[in-house]
């Protein structure tokens, strides 16, 4: 139980020391508990229970109120972390709880209680007392926002001629982009701030971005500036101040990726993808909360609000722009934040290659011109977050592995279940399906030949090669096998075979001859502990032995034992598990 978070310091009167602090104290000290763990030669695997006290903007009644957003803010970033920990790191079965700021009695009895009931749920929030769920659900779009789709009236925003607007991160591709587009709907004064000196390709950009306009009265800007040092930033604010048009906007855009398993990031590479949307968003705040702003807009990622695997730093530090903009509405002042898939053709989707992942998410990347259309929208509607993403439910949610979809997204779990079905009744997924029950009906030494030839065919398929091509003695990585890609293997074969691998495997046993040896040594393990649970029942997965199995469940295991019981059986299928837990219900004089 990571308890750390609870120490750092409140927002108010916060200082970049003190969030480099609550970075430290909440996610480096969880990445190297997690690494630690994962180096640990032990079989069993601890349960991650990660709490931190008004991190997750949920209001308890109506509206949210300045304290449940300003103790927490600092510690928001493991949100973000945690998420990407349940999808790399199943085994952990990392859970978040965010306990109230304002109510503080009986903590210890609410966190025992919450260990102790067992629960599927990996996320909770207490507030007035009251335990909250997260949940996906259908919900009405804003009113403005489905006034504009229902009368195909796209209203867009009027920028003020006499107003100055900045860009952080405007010398990027996104950037650029968006200034042409605000130039196009009257934006006369815009300051681009980036990171490094100006492009001689940037340079051109800009030329041709005023020469599109023909008022000459167009002013862009170009400062390079380190937006995490305010030292760096106050400076380009005093300008503006005293020679340009008052300041009416904000877009903080600047960001920077570093890609990589848990098992393999050190701190250096969180803190550097940490430092522009954190201290970066949080020097634009100071600076700017006397102003009369028309609007402050973050620009997030769908990382911070679904999980993105092997981005834990960047879900961690968009986590905290997605608090911020809570922060700065409860305080009355303007702030959106917009979790962003992936824009195709500009931005880190295409410098940094990472289109290919959204699609393994299943969120599809956004075109430019779809992107801007929304952003349009958005300026018409009082939200402090929103995502903004194509997604394909069902290939997002068979993401995860062993069929374990996460609570909160089982109110849309119904329609992947009759897309799979579809997808099984084709011949290829029958002829999949029937060497996937015999190569679990096969003993050790017999299952090893199946087995090999079936992580072949899946390596195979991920990369693109004939099976013939791929070594079983070759590094996977030396094969072009990425970690993304790692991920998605992981995630298949372990719901194929109903068995947990964790990702660390994938470094440590790097080739497929040493993975699926591994694998093999696991089924063995777990067919060795179904069938010693079961007693003289010999379980082999047809529905006469399991109803077999149920019925003797029913009569035998007294309601203290169903935890253990489950845990021993927790190999089976989803629907198998389901109908001992029915028998088991069923067998208890009341429901515990």
């Amino acid at each position: 139980m990571h308890l750390w978070s609870l120490t750092t310091p409140a927002t108010d009167n916060l200082s970049l020391d003190d969030l480099d602090i609550a970075a430290k104290q909440g996610c480096e000290s969880t990445l190297h508990l997690l690494q630690a763990f994962m180096g640990a030669q032990s079989t069993r695997v601890p349960r991650l229970w990660l709490i931190t006290r008004g991190a997750n903007p949920v209001a308890a009644k109506g509206a949210l109120s300045l304290a449940e957003v300003t103790s927490g803010m600092p510690q928001s970033p493991l949100w973000g972390m945690g998420k990407v920990i349940a999808l790399e790191c199943p085994e952990f079965k990392c859970v978040r709880i965010d306990l109230d700021p304002t109510h503080s009695d009986h903590e210890v009895e609410l966190l025992w209680r919450e260990i102790d009931i067992g629960s599927l749920e990996d996320q909770v929030v207490y507030r007035d007392r009251q335990r909250r769920v997260a949940r996906l659900v259908r919900c009405s779009v804003p009113n403005t926002l489905a006034a504009n789709q229902q009368d195909g009236d796209r209203k867009q925003p009027k920028f003020q001629h006499d107003g100055t607007y900045l860009i952080t991160g405007g010398l990027g591709g996104l950037g650029l982009r968006v200034a042409h587009w605000m130039i196009e709907l009257g934006a006369q004064t815009l300051v681009l701030i980036g990171r490094n000196s100006v492009k001689p390709t940037t340079s051109q950009q800009l030329e041709a971005l005023i020469e599109a306009q023909k008022p000459a009265t167009i002013k862009v800007i170009t400062r390079q500036a380190d937006v995490t040092k305010p030292e760096v930033l106050a400076p380009i604010f005093d300008e503006i101040d005293q020679a340009l048009p008052p300041l009416r906007g904000v877009i903080h855009a600047a960001g920077v990726l570093a890609d990589g398993f848990l098992q393999q990031l050190a701190w250096q590479d969180f803190s550097r993808v940490l430092a522009p949307k954190v201290a970066g968003a949080w020097n634009l705040h100071q600076l700017t909360q006397s102003r009369s702003l028309d609007f402050f807009m973050l620009f997030s990622s769908v990382a911070s609000l679904l999980g993105s695997p092997c981005q834990a730093n960047y879900s961690a530090a968009n986590a905290f722009l997605d608090a911020l903009a809570h922060y700065r509405q409860a305080q009355g002042l303007p702030g959106l934040s917009i979790n962003w898939g992936a824009w195709s053709e500009i931005g880190m989707a295409v410098k940094y290659l990472v289109e290919r992942q959204y699609k393994i998410k299943g969120v599809g990347t956004i075109a430019p011109e779809i992107g801007l259309e929304v952003l349009s929208q958005l300026f018409s509607q009082s939200l402090p977050q929103v995502g903004v993403m194509p997604v394909d439910w069902h290939d997002l949610i068979t993401q995860f592995p062993s069929n374990q979809t996460p609570p909160w997204l089982s109110e849309v779990a119904a329609f992947p279940k009759q897309k799979q079905f579809q997808k099984l009744s084709s011949p290829q997924q029958r002829e999949r399906w029937q060497k996937l029950q015999k190569l679990k009906t096969l003993a050790g030494e017999q299952r090893y030949p199946l087995l090999l030839a079936y992580m072949q065919e899946e390596v195979s398929r991920i990369l693109g090669l004939p099976s013939s091509q791929l070594s079983v003695q070759q590094p996977l990585n030396m094969i072009g096998l990425d970690s993304l890609m790692a991920i998605e293997l992981r995630n298949q074969v372990g719901k194929d075979l109903n068995l947990e691998i964790p990702i660390v495997k994938f470094i440590e046993e790097p080739s497929l001859e040493n993975l699926a040896t591994w694998i093999n040594e696991q089924l063995e393990h777990v067919t060795t502990a179904i069938n010693t649970s079961a007693g003289e029942a010999q379980v082999e997965g047809t529905d006469t032995e399991l109803a077999t199995i149920s019925v003797d469940l029913k009569q035998s295991i007294q309601p203290h034992q169903a935890g253990q019981t489950l845990a021993q059986l927790e190999q089976l299928a989803d629907e198998d598990v389901e109908q001992l837990l029915n028998a088991m219900i069923a067998g208890t004089e009341e429901p515990t």
